[in-house]
């Protein structure tokens, strides 16, 4: 199914994947349309395609939204309007599933009542597996989510799932795995950096720097979205959006701090309650469709220290 010419919406379009999303549907000739909760910020995340893309500044979870949806003709809904952080989910953990699980049920229903021809491809993430029993993780493997964030991820899956197989809603969930780029303000690489760049000589890790991610950069990423609503069944089924390697956390700093050229003295501390040891996914499922994983570790790493360092020169950090 082209995304050339198809009227699109992308809630949360102006966060971190959102944004990136949404400049790689208008390059492939998509009507775009963007809800998000819009404040200067968001709205620079934009500013590449501000002139082509409709913005609209609004809660999914108001009676506006489904109006919109339900008037909008849509063929294709991208859901990214959502929480993306396991440690406020356990300080929060109600505000993560109304803004999380409660909203995307709201989606579903809108879809199922009002316009079931829409596509829906929404963002999962790998935090469904909590600590993975084996490694590489397939789609299929047992899910024991260990956070409220996990928890409310794996149940839109559910939810995503039946709505399909019920009442044929095209569908698909994504199980975003480590993702970093610039524009993102938050987890591991972001995080490092800052610490970097506030003190080159000593840098402190959250666990023993041996805990493993599987990263994935953003624009690969974002061509995995689009692989699938291009290529992908969308019968309810989820797909792992990663790399297919992993790195330790110390292989991350040590990236971080070459691309800053700092040479940092480690220490480490205990692990943040809800993060699990390691992640390693197995990517065949989306592989099949036709998505192979373009960027290194090194290549992406230098991307974002660029980006961070031009955010300091603007004052926007």
């Amino acid at each position: 199914m082209a995304i050339e010419e198809n009227r699109v919406l992308v809630t949360g379009g102006a966060g971190f994947i959102g944004s990136h999303l949404v400049e790689g549907l208008v390059h492939h000739g998509a009507d775009v349309t963007v809800v998000d909760h819009l404040d200067e910020t968001r709205e620079t995340n934009l500013s590449v395609v501000r002139d082509r893309v409709r913005m609209i500044s609004m809660d999914i979870r108001q009676s506006e939204f489904a109006s919109l949806v339900a008037d909008g003709q849509f063929q294709a809904i991208f859901h990214f309007a959502a929480p993306a952080s396991v440690s406020q989910s356990v300080e929060a953990p109600y505000v993560d599933f109304e803004q999380g699980l409660q909203s995307t049920v709201q989606l579903l229903e809108l879809l199922r009542t009002a316009c079931s021809d829409t596509v829906l491809i929404t963002a999962s993430s790998a935090a469904v597996y909590g600590n993975p029993i084996t490694l590489p993780m397939v789609e299929t493997d047992p899910t024991f989510p260990i956070s409220p964030y996990g928890v409310s991820k794996l149940s839109v899956e559910r939810y995503v799932s039946v709505y399909s197989q019920l009442y044929g809603i095209r569908a698909a969930s994504l199980r975003f795995f480590s993702l970093y780029g610039p524009r993102q303000r938050q987890l591991v690489v972001y995080d490092l950096t800052a610490k970097l760049v506030n003190d080159p000589d000593h840098l402190t890790l959250l666990g023993d720097g041996t805990e493993t991610r599987d990263l994935i950069y953003i624009d690969d990423a974002v061509r995995a979205v689009l692989t699938v609503y291009e290529h992908g069944a969308l019968a309810g089924d989820v797909y792992n959006i990663a790399c297919g390697t992993s790195h330790t956390i110390m292989e991350v700093a040590r990236a971080i701090a070459d691309a800053l050229q700092a040479a940092p003295e480690f220490t480490f501390t205990e692990r943040r309650t809800g993060d699990p040891v390691t992640w390693r996914a197995d990517i065949e499922k989306v592989r099949q469709l036709g998505f192979q994983p373009e960027t290194t570790l090194h290549d992406g790493i230098s991307e974002t220290v660029a980006w961070y360092r031009e955010m300091i020169q603007r004052g926007a950090i």
